[in-house]
């Protein structure tokens, strides 16, 4: 069953009272960590959680702002809304729907920042807001979900460091 999102706009997350930021310095240039993390093939390869990645929207509406992908993970499924497509700094989407009711907004945002020519720093920030039924169990959820997406970011430098050159 799937249970409609919120649609949110590319602020959302510095106004989101509920959000986990994770900061990772990554072995790739801006433009090659950009392109991994549009690249739904390499997801299941480093996101501990996801078990596929497709894009919903047809080709020539792929890989820039209003394209729609879907994320098969063990927590839920999840229907990606682009926000925002700017290739070697920024990529961030909304949850349009989730097959999980514990949120009523959910955004993902990778802000990319070169460091060198073979390294960038990631600022990957999860903002979201709790459906009301879910708001008093927060304690006990938010830490794991944080766990997870803090997990995933050191899966991702892990992913990277291991790949030939």
């Amino acid at each position: 069953m799937w249970f409609t999102l919120t649609p949110l706009d590319a602020d959302y997350p510095r106004r989101a009272k509920h959000r986990f930021v994770m900061e990772r310095e990554v072995p790739l240039s801006a433009n090659a960590l950009f392109d991994l993390l549009g690249d739904v093939a390499q997801w299941p390869k480093w996101f501990p959680d996801m078990r596929a990645m497709r894009w919903i929207s047809p080709e020539p509406e792929r890989a820039k702002v209003g394209a729609l992908r879907r994320a098969d993970t063990g927590s839920g499924d999840v229907l990606e809304h682009f926000v925002v497509w700017d290739r070697g700094k920024r990529v961030a989407f909304f949850a349009e729907k989730m097959t999980t009711p514990l949120v009523s907004a959910f955004f993902e945002d990778y802000e990319i920042t070169r460091i060198d020519e073979h390294r960038s720093k990631l600022v990957w920030t999860v903002a979201f807001e709790p459906r009301l039924a879910f708001r008093p169990l927060m304690f006990a959820i938010g830490p794991r979900f944080a766990k997870m997406f803090d997990d995933a970011a050191d899966a991702l430098v892990k992913y990277v460091k291991s790949r030939p050159s």
